[in-house]
């Protein structure tokens, strides 16, 4: 829920980021007090962990979509199932 609470999306209203930024600041909170009952001193370094999963996961999905279309410019005739929306 952190990473799907994004306030800078175009298009929303003050009152929407608001909403958004108030929901994201509650479950990060939540994940911090988690990860420091769960894992004590290691809570702090679980938590930047389990935000940097995102960062792998965007950068993952960027990379296949170059890929796509470095192969459809090669190969145009090429049919790829599409994974991602």
């Amino acid at each position: 829920m952190v990473f799907i609470c994004n306030p800078a999306l175009v298009g929303l209203s003050a009152r929407g980021q608001s909403l958004i930024s108030s929901h994201r600041d509650v479950y990060t909170s939540l994940l911090v007090e988690y990860c420091l009952q769960n894992y004590q001193k290691l809570g702090p370094s679980r938590f930047v962990d389990l935000l940097s999963i995102y960062d792998t996961i965007s950068k993952t999905k960027e990379d296949l979509d170059v890929h796509y279309i470095l192969c459809h410019l090669n190969n145009p005739t090429l049919y790829y199932y599409k994974i991602f929306s």
